[in-house]
């Protein structure tokens, strides 16, 4: 008995410059990899969630000063600030007498 075998199929290899050209895209957006947080990071955001659970009044500054103070992380305010604001938090104060 003969046996039929179906054509094998050539895929048509375009290039990456050809592809992002198409898609209307850098090339460096096609070998970019993202990374995630490094441990450091997650660490640090830890201890930030850990300050602020515990007195959530605390601000960018107090946090950065506790850091350094009680957890001899040596971060800096804006770092802090930058952390916060990823991590959705922000300081409790009284607003305006109204």
């Amino acid at each position: 008995m003969i046996e039929w075998k179906e054509p094998e199929k050539k895929e048509a290899k375009i290039a990456i410059n050809k592809q992002c050209q198409l898609l209307s895209i850098s090339r460096s957006t096609a070998y970019y990899k993202l990374l995630g947080p490094s441990n450091d990071e997650i660490r640090i955001k830890n201890l930030i969630d850990r300050i602020y659970t515990a007195e959530p009044t605390y601000g960018a500054r107090r946090i950065s000063n506790t850091l350094s103070n009680k957890y001899g992380e040596d971060v800096g305010r804006k770092r802090v600030r930058t952390y916060m604001r990823e991590m959705g938090i922000d300081a409790i104060y009284p607003g305006p007498n109204l």
